[in-house]
């Protein structure tokens, strides 16, 4: 990414963002104690607080979890980058402009471990790093990097010197929302100020004061869902890779309004938005965006595997 700002957060400051792309079903809610998700075109007009609005949660209407966590690294490889016939990467998955992609994704879980190059790699390079990938010992729990990872740069440099802040630090866990038969734990409910939105196109103005980089964002179509406070977005969970089977969040809220849940508000809501679109929401962060990952905590989010791209 690596990551727009928090979670494939990926766009600001405390959470280093990360373009990308992003999964259930239960039969549980969780109350908040104000308001229900609207429109942002809606916040305008303040209506009563409720005493109880009941508000599902990500999981509540989730697609059947897929396949197996290596499964879903491979999806995270096709969700995040543009690839040629043969399976190499010609392009960040983004909205234009088009990105070039760095020239080699590698993502790993306890079981096994993928990799992918792009297309101007040496085919014999590539040969080299499949053979390594495929190799990868199986592991009790996800490592931070892969076993492989100093061969997998050293193949790498014989092509291209390899970028030296490439490694732990650059690395990161990707997540999954619970399934159905997996627990979610209950989402805080957000303060009296606050307030849950779906951003359009239309809306898209709410961004202007705080998050001004997030408007195009919203301006594409994609889901996005923000936190309001006094008619401004001051949170949002964004769609930063355009779908094709998955989604991967965006997100970041203002410094102003950190520590006070929004951006696992956001995030819950944002997932639900992409469920009823038939995607899998991805969410993915680094080991040290420390603010991203307790979001991920938040909302109980499931690591399936690591990973790390190599320049």
């Amino acid at each position: 990414m690596r990551r727009p700002p928090m979670g494939r957060q990926r766009r600001s400051a405390a959470l280093a963002p990360r373009w990308a792309h992003c999964h259930v079903r239960v039969s549980i809610v969780i109350r908040e104690h104000h308001r229900d998700i609207r429109s942002a075109a809606d916040v305008g007009r303040r209506r009563a607080p409720v005493a109880t609005a009941v508000c599902e949660h990500p999981a509540m209407t989730a697609a059947p979890r897929p396949r197996s966590d290596l499964d879903l690294a491979a999806l995270l490889a096709r969700t995040m980058f543009t690839s040629d016939l043969a399976g190499r990467m010609i392009a960040i998955n983004e909205r234009p402009p088009l990105r070039r992609p760095p020239r080699a994704f590698v993502a790993w879980t306890p079981r096994g471990a993928i990799v992918r190059v792009r297309d101007d790699v040496p085919a014999a390079v590539a040969a080299r790093l499949q053979a390594m990938i495929a190799a990868e010992p199986v592991h009790a729990t996800l490592p931070r990097v892969p076993h492989c990872l100093a061969a997998v740069q050293a193949a790498l440099a014989e092509h291209a010197p390899v970028s030296a802040a490439a490694g732990e630090a650059e690395a990161g866990p990707e997540y999954r929302f619970p399934g159905a038969d997996e627990p979610s734990p209950p989402l805080p409910a957000l303060d009296a100020s606050a307030e849950l939105a779906a951003v359009t196109e239309a809306s898209s103005h709410v961004f202007a004061r705080w998050l001004p980089a997030w408007c195009a964002d919203a301006e594409i179509g994609l889901p996005t869902a923000a936190v309001i406070v006094d008619g401004h977005a001051v949170a949002v969970c964004a769609t930063v890779r355009l779908p094709g089977e998955a989604v991967c969040a965006g997100v970041e809220t203002h410094a102003a309004f950190r520590g006070r849940g929004y951006a696992a508000a956001a995030t819950a809501a944002w997932a639900r938005a992409v469920r009823e679109r038939d995607l899998v929401p991805l969410y993915g962060t680094s080991w040290t965006n420390l603010a991203s990952q307790r979001v991920a905590a938040k909302l109980g989010l499931i690591p399936y595997c690591g990973s790390l791209s190599l320049e």
